[in-house]
């Protein structure tokens, strides 16, 4: 067979060939993180004006408490069960589909930790030295910062991790210190009250010698 390389040659498209797919939706985040106290948005936005659904990945339904308008999925009280593949699929007008994931990671709840002061109150005399102790449970992670309420500690003052610490404390030491603690879920505080007594100075009086002889003489000599 002999083909003319001068005769134009053309390929019709094919019409019952499948429609081009479109590109793919993006989500907003594509990752979220949290805990159980938190309220899960994600959004999903197609290249064009289509149909856009939630679904979850695994054929497991969507949690009770989610809702889905305008391509936003919206979960409210969130469990760790709830974690999990989000799929948002993006139905064009010729029935053609694209999807895309996100990943969603449900934490359980923190308990905020437990901050307490030893010795909450305690008296000191002047001179010595005050520790205060500032005990934290609940939470790893967390940093402890010692303060005076309202005034500067003194020069005097040391933080030895998680112990206040006041040598030669004196009177002006004496007042509510705070206990600071930062952590992930925030910020507590505990306080302690320190007195310091006064040192008492006792003056040292010269001692008057007493002589009974000089004594009888002084009488004598007065008769």
């Amino acid at each position: 067979m002999l083909i003319n390389k001068d005769f134009p040659f053309y390929v019709a498209d094919n019409p019952n060939k499948p429609p081009p797919q479109g590109l793919p939706p993006t989500i907003t985040p594509s990752e979220w993180s949290g805990t159980s106290e938190d309220v899960v948005r994600l959004i999903c936005t197609p290249s064009q004006h289509v149909n856009v659904t939630w679904t979850r990945s695994g054929g497991l339904p969507l949690p009770y408490t989610a809702s889905q308008r305008d391509g936003i999925l919206t979960i409210t009280n969130p469990t760790p069960s709830d974690s999990g593949i989000y799929v948002c699929t993006a139905i064009s007008v010729r029935g053609t589909e694209t999807s895309t994931t996100a990943r969603i990671t449900i934490m359980s709840r923190r308990e905020p930790p437990l901050v307490t002061v030893r010795p909450f109150r305690q008296e000191v005399k002047q001179g010595t030295v005050a520790e205060v102790r500032c005990i934290t449970s609940g939470e790893p992670g967390l940093q402890v910062k010692w303060s005076k309420y309202t005034e500067t500690m003194s020069s005097r003052v040391q933080q030895i991790e998680d112990t206040l610490r006041i040598i030669n404390v004196q009177v002006s030491d004496r007042g509510v210190y705070l206990c600071r603690v930062t952590g992930p879920t925030g910020n507590y505080e505990a306080s302690a009250i320190i007195e310091v007594e006064r040192k008492l100075i006792v003056s040292k009086k010269k001692k008057t010698k007493f002589s009974f002889k000089s004594a009888i003489c002084n009488l004598c000599s007065n008769d």
